[in-house]
């Protein structure tokens, strides 16, 4: 059996899914092979990031992923040495119900697990006609010449052989990527721990405490830091994560049941213990992102410490950006410039944010040895106290991250084009809106329930604060080379302000690629620099 796609997509979890769906949403024809049933065994990704809500509102699934998660849950942390233990601080946060609407973003992050996320994201892609989602189908091996990419498929079920044809393939299938392996890029970096997942059921949990409700207990011991519970779905669902050390745990050894028990701190709890997971927690960063025509995405590029929640989110930001360019070039209106600056924009945003999610282990990390921690005694609540605001100081980095979600910027990128003004500082707590070149474009609401971010996407939009001045040159010239390219006039100043130029062209990832008070006098070299056929 043969099939012919434009894009091959390997690999079905967020990353995969969110670059078929940006695909179909462009209409470029695409097929994504996943080997599993698409049923999440084990969850990972927990946070969907205020940058990954802003594409799932692009894409009309960002209210279906804040059904998810209980409005009234909130998303306090608790340091304690058990649930039945001492706590020994806490660091309160609202609930998503009562948090104030952002003045950055038109959205929120929000509580949404694989196990929910991946269905809602698949469900979005397949209304497209031209994605088509193939399940228990396993990519056996590929190759790519001039004109396009083949790869060998094979039904998991039936044990059908299957061929797809593309003209590009993207792998997008983990950290122990089978595309990458055959394509024999190697990644750099280090480990930092063997650690296990544990994920059952308890329902309520917090009536079995008196701690109560926190989406994250972080659990220390007279040794130091050793694991925490995460609420997955605020109703029953858990996952007790061990951080573990450099050392492989043996898992004919490991007692799932005495390592809950010691986090309840007692053994006389009902519960089911649905999967058990070692894993390695890896910064890692590949050293190329790309092979010709088969490109790489996701956790096969990267691979991070989950501390921060950064990992599946810079996954989806990598598919964003390079779906339109595989969508542009695929078109024709593309050139060779736009998928060479996929690599070039999005591997130096890897480093940044594995290193800040490797900064939050160590932070978590931070309690260290405490041999009184357990005791009734005056030097035991000396060491409760001291080691309780040490760990609430050092994780706040982890719970307040916007800089991180919003503040990434495209340096130097071959495709955008510097207008010499400074960056403003890369805070990864904070944000600070920029419309440098390079940047996120600010958003800013044009009406009610209608923000500058819900008019990219289709092409590139010039937004013209001064309609006094004439953009005949730049129309014609996006004309003449079919690239798409509308024309959004703002004439609030405030906005105005917020960008600091007369005209600022957006592009269909919703980065500033251009900036000005006045349109260049060649707009033919401005279009082809943006579109990628500039020198």
């Amino acid at each position: 059996m043969a099939i012919k796609t434009r894009v091959l997509i390997v690999g079905g979890g967020p990353v995969g899914l969110g670059l078929a769906l940006e695909l179909g949403r462009l209409g470029t024809e695409c097929i994504l092979a996943e080997q599993s049933d698409g049923v999440v065994k084990q969850p990972k990704l927990g946070l969907v990031s205020t940058r990954t809500m802003e594409f799932c509102r692009r894409w009309g699934t960002a209210q279906e992923i804040r059904d998810v998660y209980p409005p009234d849950f909130p998303a306090t942390q608790l340091f304690v040495t058990s649930l039945c233990g001492y706590e020994l601080s806490r660091q309160e946060y609202p609930t998503f119900s009562e948090l104030p609407p952002l003045e950055t973003s038109p959205e929120r992050h929000q509580r949404c697990t694989q196990i929910y996320l991946e269905p809602i994201l698949r469900r979005a892609a397949e209304a497209h006609p031209s994605a088509t989602i193939r399940l228990n189908t396993r990519m056996t091996s590929f190759h790519q010449d001039e004109n396009g990419v083949m790869a060998n498929c094979e039904d998991v079920n039936s044990g059908e052989v299957i061929t797809i044809e593309a003209d590009y393939m993207v792998g997008c299938d983990g950290a122990a990527s089978i595309v990458r392996g055959a394509l024999g890029i190697e990644m750099e970096g280090k480990l930092l721990s063997h650690s296990i997942n544990v994920f059952f059921k308890i329902p309520e949990l917090w009536s079995h405490h008196d701690k109560g409700k926190a989406e994250r207990y972080l659990l220390i011991g007279k040794d130091g830091t050793w694991g925490n519970f995460t609420a997955i779905d605020g109703r029953e669902l858990w996952r007790l994560s061990i951080a573990g050390d450099e050392n492989q745990a043996d898992m004919d050894e490991f007692d799932a049941d005495a390592a809950l028990a010691r986090g309840f701190g007692t053994d006389d709890l009902d519960y089911e213990i649905l999967s058990v997971m070692p894993w390695t927690r890896l910064q890692m960063v590949a050293k190329s992102y790309r092979r010709n025509r088969v490109f790489l995405a996701g956790d096969a590029v990267h691979c991070f410490s989950p501390t921060g929640g950064f990992g599946g989110n810079t996954g989806v930001s990598d598919a964003f950006n390079l779906s339109w360019k595989l969508a542009a070039v695929l078109e024709g209106w593309g050139g060779p410039k736009l998928l060479d600056s996929y690599e070039h924009e999005r591997r130096p945003i890897a480093f940044r944010n594995t290193g800040e999610a490797a900064k939050n282990f160590r932070r978590q990390m931070s309690a260290g040895e405490n041999p009184n921690l357990l005791d009734d005694t005056d030097e035991g609540r000396r060491q409760r106290a001291e080691v309780g605001e040490l760990v609430r100081s050092e994780t706040q980095n982890e719970w307040e991250t916007l800089g991180v979600q919003l503040g990434y910027r495209y340096e130097a990128s071959p495709i955008d084009i510097a207008d010499g003004t400074e960056a403003t500082p890369d805070e990864f707590r904070t944000y600070l809106p920029s419309a440098r070149p390079g940047s996120r474009a600010p958003h800013a609401w044009l009406a009610e329930g209608h923000s500058t971010l819900d008019e990219f996407g289709d092409g590139f939009t010039l937004l013209r604060f001064d309609q006094s001045h004439s953009i005949d040159g730049l129309q014609s010239a996006a004309k003449d080379n079919n690239v798409p390219l509308k024309c959004v006039d703002v004439k609030d100043e405030k906005i105005g302000a917020l960008y600091e130029a007369r005209f600022a062209i957006i592009r269909p990832d919703g980065h500033v690629t251009w900036r000005g008070d006045a349109l260049p006098d060649d707009c033919e070299n401005l279009i082809g620099k943006i579109s990628g056929f500039g020198v």
